[in-house]
């Protein structure tokens, strides 16, 4: 760490595959991601060693060392590196070095750290939302939009093409191991269709929640869209565990989903500024997807509306509800399956770092909210807990993948 005050002065800057050139002190050297600071010459010439070069680095600039926030001045990209790019700037500040993550497309990057998990509000009834306490998670990637059926349909014809599931026009099951039902596709209401090994989706809901997915159904799309993209395997079909060492895809935890919902916003009811009074002054039509919301979608037989739906041009009319993540749907819309199990009593004596669920029971937590819900208050909120059946299907029940950076 390198503290020197630089008075106003004009400071060079070029990006040579991880140097960094001044004409004048660099003052205030901070990063993350394991940044290692190598180097830093009196002529104004930083140094950094860093293995992961898929994040971009940044010098940030601020009036204080401390903060309260720094402004990046230039970012510099070292999957592409430029040894001509100059930027001259007027800087009487202090500066550190800062990186950001490139997430896979279509996910966003959850840092490390810790949240404060549960409701803040103690609402009777909601003891399995009690006590609030403080949790840690290890930095996650997490999907922006709810599996579509439009994804699913692609994983599932890529497994059935490789013999990785086997099944007719009433559902599918895993191939190998301990077979499960994976889709339910002989529900009425099914907007998936497989026939003479290939699948479609009903016309017009292909970027719809894929909803009638089992819990099993959730884990076998991680792994075949693992296999699919060339990452390790998190679930062993044997006997549906999680090996969370690995890089595939998996469900989140309920710890991880509940911090992505939140957008960092702790002490709110939802994934948007809510704070204070009651959840129901904060929430209307143009927040979510939830029954007798208002949203053009009510009269389908499944009244799930389209994933991003909620991006400023919703109806009713709204703001973008992305949360400072920048993930939709975390409230409303479908319920999402979590990896663990469920038990009401599990926040009294849970793990403070990565907690995983509890080994007994035989329900699977639910995250969310949904369409289906008939009160827009308490079920949308960021610490409202359900469960299912893992073998369970239901039209309001989707998921999202998360897994390791």
């Amino acid at each position: 760490m390198i503290n020197r005050k630089l008075g106003s002065t004009m400071l060079l800057m070029r990006p040579i595959a991880g140097n960094i050139l001044f004409s004048a002190f660099l003052v205030f050297v901070a990063g993350t991601f394991g940044i290692d600071i190598s180097s830093f010459q009196g002529r104004g010439e930083l140094t950094w060693t860093n293995s992961n070069t898929n994040c971009s680095y940044a010098v940030e600039w601020a009036y204080d060392p401390a903060g309260p926030w720094y402004r990046s001045m230039q970012s510099l990209d070292l999957v592409e590196p430029s040894s001509n790019d100059f930027v001259t700037v007027r800087v009487p500040m202090f500066y550190r070095v800062s990186t950001a993550e490139h997430p896979p497309a279509g996910m966003a990057f959850i840092d490390a750290g810790s949240f404060s998990m549960g409701d803040h509000y103690n609402l009777a009834g909601m003891e399995a939302e009690r006590p609030v306490h403080e949790v840690y998670t290890d930095a996650f990637y997490i999907d922006r939009y709810e599996v579509s059926n439009g994804q699913m349909r692609r994983v599932m014809q890529w497994a059935n093409d490789n013999g990785l599931i086997t099944g007719d026009e009433g559902g599918v099951t895993n191939a190998l191991g301990d077979a499960q039902e994976l889709l339910d596709l002989n529900h009425p209401l099914s907007e998936l269709q497989f026939s003479f090994g290939i699948f479609s989706v009903t016309a017009g809901r292909e970027e719809f929640p894929c909803v009638l997915v089992s819990w099993y159904g959730a884990q076998a799309y991680c792994n075949f869209r693992s296999d699919m993209e060339g990452l390790d395997r998190s679930i062993n079909f044997t006997n549906w565990t999680c090996d969370f060492s690995r890089n595939g895809y998996r469900l989140p935890t309920e710890a991880e989903w509940e911090k992505a919902a939140r957008g960092g916003l702790d002490g709110h009811y939802f994934p948007w500024p809510s704070h204070g009074g009651t959840a129901s002054e904060h929430i209307g039509g143009g927040n979510a997807n939830y029954s007798g919301s208002g949203d053009p979608f009510e009269s389908n037989t499944i009244e799930t509306s389209p994933i991003g739906y909620y991006d400023g041009n919703q109806i009713p009319a709204g703001n973008d509800m992305a949360n400072d993540f920048g993930l939709y749907d975390m409230s409303g819309n479908a319920l999402e399956w979590c990896w663990d199990g469920y038990d009401p009593d599990y926040y009294t004596n849970s793990p403070a770092s990565n907690p995983t669920g509890p080994t007994n029971g035989n329900s699977r937590a639910t995250r969310g909210g949904s369409w289906e819900l008939f009160y827009p208050t308490p079920e949308p909120r960021c610490a409202m807990r359900w469960s299912r059946f893992p073998a369970a299907f239901d039209d309001d029940t989707g998921f999202r993948c998360v897994r390791r950076p």
